[in-house]
């Protein structure tokens, strides 16, 4: 049973679900396993910023992506071109809409669902750019540029590990025996900080199949995939594992 869960997303992401974790008197710590930071717009990116009008379809694989990235394409196009807006899903597309601009996103956030969207069944010939972060998942543009669309990626952000020395004792003395994995990065952050016995005795909701199958091959052995990486989502997981004996 859940007695209290570790929340581990960049500074500033974290804030939703701790909000609806204390309002039903939830445990929870804010341990943030990576950090995000901006990347500089070098010579190539700039490049790709001022032929942005060149492009048919501009995909947002990330929240992060559209509060790093806007900004800077706001800079060379103060009024936008005429194209198609994609998002990875609902919390991406939240964040394109509080800035004025309305995006087409999947049922089922990520990737592969964003493959299965209307807007990008025969890509072949369509020129489109990815804004991501720095060495993201190639899924989406590979299995692009292999339907004959011309793929481009502009990275605006890059993650990086956060080291916390005596982390599982922290959460022992915190009571926290339940950790939410919305990354590969935070994955491995989390599992070079603890032992393999660690592993085995913390349950781990992962915001989805992915990070949950690789989560079972560092030896997690309490894995549950939370049905999306909505606050909504997470916390029906949460409640999941508080009631089960």
């Amino acid at each position: 049973m859940l007695t209290g869960v570790l929340l581990t997303r960049p500074d500033g992401l974290n804030e939703a679900l701790a909000r609806t974790l204390q309002l039903r008197q939830i445990a929870y710590q804010i341990i943030p396993l990576i950090e995000i930071t901006q990347l500089d717009v070098q010579a190539d990116a700039r490049l790709l910023i001022e032929d942005l009008d060149r492009n048919d379809i501009m995909i947002f694989v990330s929240r992060q992506a559209v509060r790093f990235g806007l900004p800077v394409l706001e800079r060379y196009w103060p009024q936008w071109p005429q194209l198609q807006w994609l998002s990875v899903g609902p919390g991406t597309a939240e964040e394109l809409k509080q800035l004025g601009i309305a995006s087409v996103f999947p049922d089922s956030p990520g990737s592969e669902g964003l493959l299965e969207l209307a807007q990008l069944h025969r890509p072949e010939g369509k020129q489109i750019l990815i804004v991501s972060g720095h060495g993201g998942r190639a899924l989406l543009g590979d299995t692009l540029s292999n339907q004959g669309a011309l793929v481009q990626y502009l990275a605006v952000y890059e993650r990086r590990k956060i080291g916390h020395a005596g982390l599982w004792q922290r959460m022992r003395e915190a009571g926290i025996d339940t950790i939410v994995v919305s990354s590969v990065q935070i994955l491995d952050s989390f599992s070079q900080a603890c032992s393999l016995r660690h592993r085995q005795d913390v349950q781990l909701i992962a915001t989805s199949t992915r990070i949950g199958e690789q989560a079972i091959r560092q030896g997690y052995n309490k894995v549950h995939v939370a049905d999306d990486a909505s606050t909504g989502g997470l916390l029906k997981a949460i409640e999941t594992l508080m009631i089960r004996d």
